[in-house]
């Protein structure tokens, strides 16, 4: 959570210090974006060293009696791989998606659309991969924070099925109690969220579309995360890397399909069809193993869902409005984004409140 709290906040200081106040280039920005990731690394690095270095003397010089009494074990190089691997796979396959976009956008545009220039295809390329990219990264980053706190419970109570089967229902309705209403404002918002970040350079026809699609892609990158976690909590990695195997193929054959059927939107509609398949793979086992269809709480559920969608309708009709009353700036834009999503948390609250749906997260 630390690493990508700090990688995203430096990512937008960053552009905001580099392109507004320095009046910099978009490659000054994009260095500084792969920079943020070391940061936020370090930052973390830092952090478990200082939790390390807290644990009590006690402990530490009874390790020190156990090695000592103990003969010394020879390291299985080849047993540390196969198990780490698919860790890695797992935990960093969202990145791929845009591997697969840098090297195949700007081919297939050129091919299907000769007639856009080089830097207008490199101009729509920057306004999904990068801008919109870091917007619904705040989001992901929520439901990665989430799974990591599920994969100790799950490994704990693996053998014990109703155990598991709580855990994991309690997980869905974290989710969705807090990723639903994010992705439902950031969808309807989408207009004055990007001006505040970038500025209202880009043309709406272009940028909007993409961060409402990005909006819906959050979602299911978030579940994909959670659902993957629980999987590698009950030892399925096999399951998790077949569904992501699948969704990385999916992904290749609709590229080519939507940027020649929608253009712009072709990258990002590749990537929702893909990750829809993984979340349907994932969700297909873990639904078929522990029944949780007929084990979640649907009335705390339906009060999420409810939530969310008036939320959307909330914030889709302020957004219309504001289009009327509130001047194309960042400041006009922030200011406009505190008033509505404190008035939309609260109305969350409240709901969550009367429909029990706090009493349900505190009991997690």
């Amino acid at each position: 959570m630390i690493e990508q709290v700090v990688r995203v906040a430096y990512m937008l200081g960053s552009a905001y210090v580099i392109l507004q106040l320095q009046h910099g280039s978009w490659v000054t920005v994009v260095v500084h974006s792969t920079f943020a990731a070391s940061i936020g690394a370090w930052v973390a690095t830092l952090y478990l060293l200082f939790c390390t270095n807290s644990l009590s003397k006690k402990q530490l010089l009874n390790a020190d009696s156990l090695k000592e009494n103990s003969e010394p074990e020879i390291i299985d190089f080849k047993h540390i791989i196969v198990q780490f691997l698919p860790f890695v796979v797992i935990g960093g396959f969202l990145v791929a998606y845009q591997w697969i976009d840098q090297f195949s956008f700007h081919v297939l545009m050129s091919k299907f659309n000769p007639m856009l220039s080089s830097n207008k295809i490199e101009t729509i390329f920057g306004l999904f991969n990068f801008n919109s990219n870091k917007l619904i990264m705040i989001v992901v980053s929520l439901s990665v924070s989430i799974a990591s706190t599920i994969l100790p419970l799950i490994s704990k109570s693996r053998y014990n099925h109703e155990v598991l089967r709580k855990h994991i229902s309690q997980a869905y309705v974290l989710f969705c109690a807090i990723t639903l209403p994010a992705c439902a404002a950031l969808y309807s918002l989408s207009k004055p969220v990007y001006i505040l970040f970038y500025g209202n350079y880009a043309a709406e026809s272009l940028y909007i579309p993409m961060v409402q699609i990005s909006a819906v892609i959050a979602l299911f990158m978030g579940l994909t995360s959670v659902l993957a976690m629980i999987l590698q909590g009950l030892s399925k990695t096999g399951i998790a890397l077949r569904a992501i195997g699948w969704g990385m193929a999916v992904k290749i054959l609709c590229q080519p399909i939507m940027i020649y059927l929608t253009s712009s939107l072709g990258a990002l509609l590749s990537t929702f069809i893909s990750l829809v398949i993984v979340t349907i793979i994932m969700g297909s086992y873990i639904n078929h193993r522990f029944e949780l269809l007929d084990f979640l709480n649907t009335k705390v559920l339906n009060a999420v869902y409810v939530s969310a969608f008036m939320l959307l309708i909330l914030f889709t009709g302020l957004s219309l409005l504001s289009n009327h009353f509130v001047p194309d700036t960042r400041v006009s834009s922030g200011l406009f984004l505190a008033l509505v999503g404190s008035l939309g948390g609260l109305l969350a609250l409240v709901i969550y409140q009367k429909c029990h749906v706090l009493d349900v997260l505190k009991n997690r």
